[in-house]
């Protein structure tokens, strides 16, 4: 998921990976709509500040249903893209003695590859206030880790706005549009006092589980 990681996983590997524990889940009785809460904004961290931008700009990212539906329905979109992409590149290979006998045409083609909706978009880091790394700050594993009061001490220590997490301004100025997916309130769902409450339950056996997983799967993105 970082850009200073040296095994960048592959999109296709990724949204495997996911689904795969996304099953599991499920297997093990655990609905991945009723744990939304929790497991979207993992899941979503899972992907890459390029992806993150495309899911963002995608129909389905403000689409009607499960929010964590639509990202996995995304995920399967842009991998599907991948192989379109690499399917038409192959049917467009030239052979090495083409090559030769047309060689502008082949530095052409070298110059201008096909490229999939991720590669097209601008690779700004996404850099989260809270440990620094290129995914967004409401997205942050670490600080879904730390109590509520912490993660408002950080923020406030950075003075960024608590509604969209950004420096430069407060809350009050904010002009971008914030709501809670567990209380509907006027703030991400990392600062929800009311996932503070659900995190002191036990996270024991299959949740429990299951979150250690999507973690060992986050170190290796």
């Amino acid at each position: 998921m970082h850009s200073q990681g040296k095994d960048k996983l592959p999109l296709m590997t990724l949204s495997d990976k996911i689904e795969s524990h996304i099953r599991a889940l499920e297997s093990l009785g655990v609905n991945q709509n009723s744990n939304a809460a929790w497991l979207f904004p993992m899941v979503e961290s899972c992907l890459s500040a390029e992806l993150i931008r495309v899911w963002q700009r995608s129909v389905l990212f403000n689409a009607k249903g499960p929010r964590l539906s639509n990202l996995l329905e995304f995920l399967r979109k842009e991998v599907e893209g991948e192989q379109r992409v690499k399917l038409a590149r192959s049917g467009f290979d030239i052979s090495p003695s083409s090559r030769e006998e047309h060689p502008k045409e082949s530095k052409l083609k070298n110059k201008k590859p096909f490229m999939s909706a991720a590669s097209l978009v601008a690779t700004k880091e996404l850099n989260c206030v809270f440990c620094g790394k290129s995914h967004e700050s409401k997205a942050c594993f670490l600080a879904r880790s730390w109590t509520l009061k912490d993660r408002l001490d950080k923020l406030r220590e950075l003075k960024c706005c608590l509604r969209c997490l950004k420096p430069g301004h407060f809350a009050r100025d904010c002009k971008q549009f914030v709501q809670c997916h567990l209380c509907k309130r006027s703030h991400p769902i990392i600062l929800c006092p009311e996932i503070q409450g659900k995190k002191c339950e036990s996270v024991a056996g299959t949740k429990g589980l299951l979150r250690y997983k999507l973690l060992c799967l986050l170190r290796h993105v």
